[in-house]
């Protein structure tokens, strides 16, 4: 539960849902967090993985690379499906770019902890089977409000 919002190449976007919840089994204690939005041209996601629990800026990488059970480093996508599976653009985030995840709070009571943050990533194409999107997306402002737990 939760709300997320940014910008795409200069057009707002704002999540019709936002899921956060412990990336199990491999990260005890990390954040997996996953932010979609149903529009008119389909379903649009962001994810985020191996989260670490903690205020500050963090560098991300792109979802294809490393083994994430051994891994520290965070990671993100995007993928856009239009109609089903059978069209889903994927994007990785761009390498050597300015990509980064910030958490700027963390609260925790009892069963339930809420995580506020923002990000700043350029995507690029990986696996593309549609057409609406660019080869580039660029997110500027992303903002995220999630909860884990009850």
């Amino acid at each position: 539960m939760g709300t997320a919002s940014a910008y795409l190449n200069g057009k707002p976007w704002i999540a019709n849902e936002t899921l956060a919840q412990p990336n199990e089994p491999c990260y005890k204690g990390r954040l997996g967090l996953e932010l979609t939005k149903q529009g008119l041209r389909g379903l649009e996601i962001f994810g985020f993985s191996n989260i670490t629990l903690s205020t500050g800026v963090y560098q991300v990488y792109p979802a294809v690379s490393g083994n994430p059970c051994k891994d520290t480093l965070i990671y993100t996508s995007f993928a856009a499906l239009i109609g089903d599976d059978v069209l889903k653009d994927f994007y990785v985030s761009l390498a050597g770019a300015k990509n980064t995840l910030e958490i700027t709070s963390i609260s925790k009571k009892k069963k339930r902890t809420e995580v506020i943050g923002n990000f700043n990533v350029t995507y690029v194409i990986f696996d593309k089977k549609g057409s609406l999107y660019p080869d580039t997306i660029k997110v500027t402002d992303g903002y995220f409000r999630a909860r884990i737990g009850k």
